[in-house]
């Protein structure tokens, strides 16, 4: 498999909410819509943070495989 990884943009929410909303189900927990939203908008709009999602593409398909996000502290 041939990967590609790209900063996360705005555009990107809706894989990225699918991406959390399966981990947080995989580990038997709730879904928080609510934390979600602050979280990743912090992250796509913060001009600290704003280039802190990375997403990993498979570049045959196209298709997201797996996200990382890191934090300035």
């Amino acid at each position: 498999m041939n990967i590609h990884i790209r900063v996360g943009t705005p555009d990107d929410r809706a894989i990225l909410k699918k991406f959390v909303n399966q981990l947080v189900s995989d580990l038997g927990e709730d879904f928080d819509e609510k934390r979600f939203d602050w979280g990743i908008s912090r992250r796509l709009y913060d001009p600290l943070q704003r280039h802190g999602i990375f997403l990993a593409e498979n570049k045959e398909t196209g298709k997201a495989i797996g996200m990382i996000i890191a934090e300035l502290r």
